[in-house]
């Protein structure tokens, strides 16, 4: 099973190939880009986003060790190495790999407000 971290690089390597000229550019996907590639930015943007919310089941925004391993299966085997703080969870960041994108909210969150 590919995991999630693969999918994504191989879709912004794909995306976003870098050149000697875009060598400094990021390559993580602009997701507010036009066209194609912004498009493919948005749908990982959405799917990473629903995964996210799934997994993160008391609804605190971080995606304890133990609900990575109920609904996160590829990160969980390898929990430590994504939790590049050692608080023992995993903040959007630290899911993503990047901070780039805004975090997602819970639909209850977002009825509140």
């Amino acid at each position: 099973m590919i995991n999630l971290t693969s999918r994504l690089l191989f879709l912004m390597i794909l995306c976003c190939p870098v050149t000697i000229v875009q060598a400094q550019k990021s390559t993580i996907p602009d997701i507010h880009e036009t066209g194609q590639r912004g498009d493919i930015a948005r749908s990982i943007l959405a799917k990473s986003s629903r995964q996210f919310l799934r997994a993160d089941a008391n609804q605190d925004n971080r995606i304890s060790s133990q609900e990575a391993a109920e609904h996160l299966p590829f990160i969980s085997n390898k929990f430590s190495y994504y939790d590049k703080n050692k608080d023992n969870s995993l903040s959007w960041a630290e899911f993503l790999g990047h901070n780039e994108w805004p975090a997602p909210l819970h639909t209850s969150l977002t009825q509140k407000q």
